[in-house]
């Protein structure tokens, strides 16, 4: 299996204090196994605590629990742009 993830995340129309989502698509090769987009809920339920680093970690959590929940221990998950380098 060659796995691939790839994610992303977003908060529009401000940033921070928007509406906070993220994409996520998974591939086996050439071919999509997997997808996923949500909106992300503030972690303190307050609507200006939302981010686009809020919805990109998001995104990279549920491409690591769609990863560990089918045990595809040899994945790679490509980091989104609001990531560290």
């Amino acid at each position: 299996m060659n796995i691939l993830a790839f994610f992303d995340g977003a908060c529009e129309p401000v940033n921070p204090g928007g509406t906070a989502s993220y994409g996520l698509v998974v591939f086996d090769g050439a071919k999509r196994i997997f997808e996923d987009s949500r909106i992300v809920e503030p972690l303190t339920g307050r609507a200006w605590d939302t981010s686009n680093n809020l919805a990109e970690y998001a995104g990279f959590n549920a491409a690591l629990n769609f990863a560990l929940d089918r045990q595809l221990l040899s994945a790679q998950l490509h980091r989104g742009d609001s990531c560290g380098r």
